[in-house]
């Protein structure tokens, strides 16, 4: 399939990310990029879409892990490799750019201390935004609204920030309304580069839809 701005756009504002360099090629060539680059949340989205019957439904709750090793740019053309057991890989000139794996619920990772920052809600005008930037039907919402209401808790302040992995665990799939997220965050500078560990989780109705660990990182 061929990637498009104008529909990564619709994914990333549906679930929240407004990280600029995604956006708008002034913010990416400030960071050191040369022009915008495919939100790590629309690579997720698509992860999800390839998998739905293994993601949504079957065997939760299931650990996910992971990684984001080459920027993706409009009009880029990439490919899936699936496995059975849900895992997925995005590929794009013969190289991964992204890789899923499904792994069993980690019962080590770090509970998330960090406070309630407040309310993503999760709404029918953006389930359709969402579906448009997915180019499919569909009205249930993915677990990528989770990790996007924590995403735009942690971006805020910290436009440019780029992902570089996650490890999750997913216990239920979300639902229209409210997600009440909690995040803690660590920073740290290394050779002129800011390096992050995020630790969040979401939940509904007192629930909790998913909770685990990312990373990120920021030039100069």
């Amino acid at each position: 399939m061929i990637i498009r701005k104008e529909n990564w756009i619709k994914v990333a504002r549906a679930v929240g990310d407004f990280n600029p360099i995604h956006y708008d090629d002034a913010a990416a060539i400030k960071i050191g990029l040369n022009k915008v680059v495919c939100p790590g949340v629309y690579m997720l989205a698509l992860a999800e879409r390839e998998c739905q019957k293994d993601w949504g439904k079957s065997e939760i709750p299931l650990g996910l892990k992971g990684n984001f090793s080459k920027f993706l740019y409009d009009r880029e053309e990439i490919s899936f490799e699936k496995e059975e057991n849900g895992s997925v890989r995005i590929i794009s000139s013969n190289e991964i750019a992204a890789n899923f794996q499904i792994e069993p619920v980690s019962s080590g990772d770090r509970e998330t201390e960090g406070a309630s920052l407040g309310i993503s809600e999760i709404t029918p005008e953006k389930i359709k935004m969402f579906y448009e930037g997915l180019e499919i039907s569909g009205t249930r919402p993915y677990f990528t609204f989770g990790f996007g209401g924590i995403i735009s808790m942690f971006l805020n302040g910290r436009e440019g920030v780029m992902l570089g992995g996650m490890k999750f665990n997913l216990y239920q799939s979300p639902e229209l309304g409210a997600l009440d997220v909690r995040l803690s965050v660590e920073e740290r500078q290394r050779r002129g580069t800011l390096l992050y560990r995020i630790y969040g989780s979401c939940a509904q109705n007192g629930r909790k839809v998913l909770e685990g660990s990312g990373t990120g990182f920021k030039f100069g």
